[in-house]
């Protein structure tokens, strides 16, 4: 029934079910907005979904669309700020992502991670070392324990002379 005019009308008549179509497609699903751009009320939209399927399904399939993308975008933002050493970010990867691992809301090693993750400035050094000799999270930890241990060490040095 593409391109078919259908009975709801407004002042410049009825609406083509390609044009209810694309006006929820450029609204991204969002039916007030859709009403805007043609020019009617909501209740024209919601009557066009109810009496034509493809109208229903690409409303469906904007209103996911829209919400995929904002998932994505969120995503992308959490990860960026995972990278980036925000502490808020690693502890909710960890308490989440890294539930698996032993990084539960009682475990004593999630704030030790947290802090050598977010406190320490060798993370991305771990991190090349990881992927350049596949090394394991655990070895990876003991390497970042060491180093941490070297680190205060020079420091004492430095402080005593």
């Amino acid at each position: 029934m593409r391109g078919k005019k259908a009975g709801t009308t407004n002042a410049r008549g009825a609406y083509t079910v390609d044009e209810v179509i694309r006006a929820v497609e450029n609204s991204h699903g969002k039916v007030s907005y859709a009403a805007k751009i043609l020019g009617c009320t909501v209740q024209n939209v919601y009557f066009y979904a109810k009496k034509y399927k493809s109208v229903a399904d690409a409303l469906a399939n904007a209103r996911s669309n829209f919400k995929e993308g904002i998932v994505d975008t969120a995503e992308l933002k959490f990860a960026k700020a995972v990278h980036a050493g925000e502490k808020w970010a690693v502890r909710q990867a960890l308490l989440t992502l890294g539930a698996e691992r032993g990084y539960g809301k009682q475990s004593p090693q999630l704030e030790i991670a947290i802090s050598i993750v977010t406190d320490y400035p060798i993370l991305p050094e771990l991190i090349q070392a990881m992927n350049d000799v596949g090394m394991s999270p655990s070895q990876a930890f003991e390497k970042m324990l060491q180093r941490i241990q070297e680190q205060q060490q020079q420091q004492a040095l430095i402080d005593g002379s």
